[in-house]
Order: structure tokens, then C-alpha cells, then sequence
């Protein structure tokens, strides 16, 4: 099996996997917000819970990086030429 095939599906440009892990990042950092704006970090167990949500920040980023990479790195692999700018 080829090895870009892994990492660049020919079957649309979306990855609904990927997408859907990237949704929960970005709930789990709506989720540290609302404890830090309610002020809800500090107290006790359930705080320090909270206050751990913030590993969506990385994962959030990551995933975001590598989806908006992803066509251009399937026209550099394939020979095409790379996406528009515009929409």
C-alpha cells in the first residue's frame, strides 16, 4: 500500500475523523473559559479538573495546522497545482 495514501484520501477534502476530534478540542476550551470567567478554577476537585480542559489549546491548534495543510500538501505530492486563495 502506498504510504501517502494513508495520510491523503482521494475521496473528498475532508477527514470527518480529524474534524470531530478538533470539535471536541474546541469544546473542551469553551469548557476551561467558562471555569475561569465563573471563577470555578479554584475550587477544590472539580476546579483542578477544569482548570486540565486547557489540553484542547494544543490539539485545537494541531489539528487545524495539518487540515488547512492538507491540500496543499496533496497538490505537492500528486503534481497539481496548488489551491486557490480565494473562495
Amino acid at each position: 500500500m502506498d504510504s501517502r495514501r494513508l495520510f491523503l484520501p482521494r475521496n473528498g477534502d475532508r477527514v470527518a475523523s480529524l474534524t470531530g476530534l478538533r470539535a471536541l478540542a474546541a469544546l473542551l476550551i469553551i469548557g476551561t473559559h467558562a471555569a475561569y470567567g465563573t471563577g470555578q478554577l479554584t475550587n477544590g476537585y472539580l476546579g483542578a479538573l477544569y482548570a486540565r480542559l486547557e489540553i484542547g489549546v494544543p490539539i485545537f491548534f494541531v489539528l487545524s495546522g495539518f487540515l488547512l495543510f492538507r491540500p496543499w500538501l496533496r497538490a505537492a505530492a500528486g503534481g497539481t497545482s496548488p489551491p486557490s486563495l480565494r473562495r
